[in-house]
């Protein structure tokens, strides 16, 4: 049968290959009527094979071409496209036929996960490789989480071991390790250009993007290019965060020249109340919760969220910052990132109240500018003026 060109349509996301074949195109040119017809859905007219046969149809004029009629659910596309494409013309990247694998393995666009051995059937594969691809991504999985490896595996790249012998000291796949480096290589790109980009570090600043450090659905995370103004400043030897959250300043660390980096938090046990630090720090970076403002769900009797009142939340603030300056060096700074929120109509004074603890002396005071964040310190009914910054206290 034939069917209309312009009846046909060509969907980039269920076409396997990333581009078309020139040489491919220019050959069909001189044997349109030779050639196999295209392999479309017949309810949707999508082209699943034949793209370079539709395209070179074209250039010669002709509105017409052979078509062989298909059918699948549409979440299925994708892996009968790559049945179809795989064993001609330009070879499918790997890579591809990975993605594909994965999806319907985990379930697609609402549908069930599929087995192994429906996913191989679908794609013209065998089941032993759908098994070694789900194995590999689901080791590659586990391991990119794993910040402490992903950082020791950059480290042995760049001194030197190969991609190869990365990938076999942590039993993971090459594209894996390559995949982890090129982050990296990424995230040292983003830190040079802010760098460049921002001048003189001021007494305001602002940060419209948060970056790719830490984990932004963390509630409360900062924008890692805070951290990369604050040690590119003073450029400490060791840093410490004693409420690291997601662990957006060990990330910065490390990016920044794996500097020796010490991270706490209550969510793994550590309590700043009442626990003794260990060592001594160059740059300690502190952002405790706003008092009440955002309730990080921990039960424990020294959860700074949960205090019952703002003089409790100030008393447990002092033990804290007495516990940071004590294992402070005497060269360093201790770096307070904080704000006033709006409880019931009222502001709570809480940058005012640290400096007012007198502990330490105040060597400078950031403005730091909030991006849509502002709904968090926006309280009661009256149409107060909303709050859109933050403090750093040095």
């Amino acid at each position: 049968e034939r069917v209309n060109i312009s009846d046909l349509k060509l969907d980039n996301s269920i076409w396997p290959r990333s581009s078309l074949d020139e040489e491919a195109i220019e050959r069909y040119r001189d044997c349109l009527e030779d050639l196999p017809p295209i392999v479309v859905d017949k309810e949707t007219m999508t082209v699943l094979d034949g793209w370079h046969r539709v395209e070179a149809h074209r250039r010669e004029g002709v509105e017409t071409i052979s078509v062989k009629y298909d059918g699948c659910p549409p979440h299925l596309f994708l892996a009968r496209a790559y049945a179809l494409n795989a064993r001609h013309g330009l070879p499918v990247d790997n890579e591809v036929r990975d993605q594909i694998i994965v999806g319907l393995s985990q379930g697609k666009d609402g549908y069930d996960p599929m087995g192994e051995g429906e996913i191989a059937q679908e794609m013209g594969i065998s089941q032993p490789r759908v098994s070694q691809v789900v194995i590999n991504l689901l080791g590659a999985n586990i391991f990119i989480k794993d910040k402490i490896k992903v950082r020791e595996a950059i480290r042995l790249y760049l001194s030197g071991m190969s991609q190869a012998k990365v990938a076999e000291r942590f039993n993971v796949s090459q594209p894996t390790i390559s995949s982890v480096v090129r982050d990296y290589s990424k995230r040292k790109d983003l830190i040079g250009q802010h760098l460049r980009n921002r001048g003189h570090l001021k007494s305001v600043v602002n940060y419209p993007q948060r970056g790719p450090w830490g984990d932004a659905k963390f509630p409360g995370n900062t924008s890692g290019y805070l951290l990369v103004d604050l040690i590119d400043h003073y450029q400490p030897k060791s840093i410490l965060d004693p409420m690291e959250g997601s662990g957006t300043t060990g990330d910065v660390a490390f990016d920044m020249g794996d500097i020796p980096y010490t991270g706490l938090d209550l969510l793994t046990g550590f309590d700043l109340v009442s626990n003794e630090l260990e060592g001594e720090y160059v740059l300690i970076f502190w952002h405790p919760p706003y008092h009440d403002v955002i309730d990080y769900d921990i039960p424990h009797p020294n959860n700074l969220s949960r205090c019952p009142s703002l003089v409790d939340y100030l008393d447990k603030m002092k033990l804290c910052m007495a516990n940071l300056l004590s294992h402070l060096s005497p060269e360093g700074h201790l770096c307070i990132l904080c704000s006033d929120p709006r409880k019931d109509g009222i502001i709570q004074p809480i940058h005012s109240s640290i400096i007012n603890f007198n502990l330490a002396t105040l060597d400078a005071a950031l403005v730091k500018l909030l991006e849509g964040r502002s709904r968090y310190f926006d309280y009661g009914n009256a149409p107060f003026i909303p709050i859109v910054h933050e403090y750093i206290l040095i």
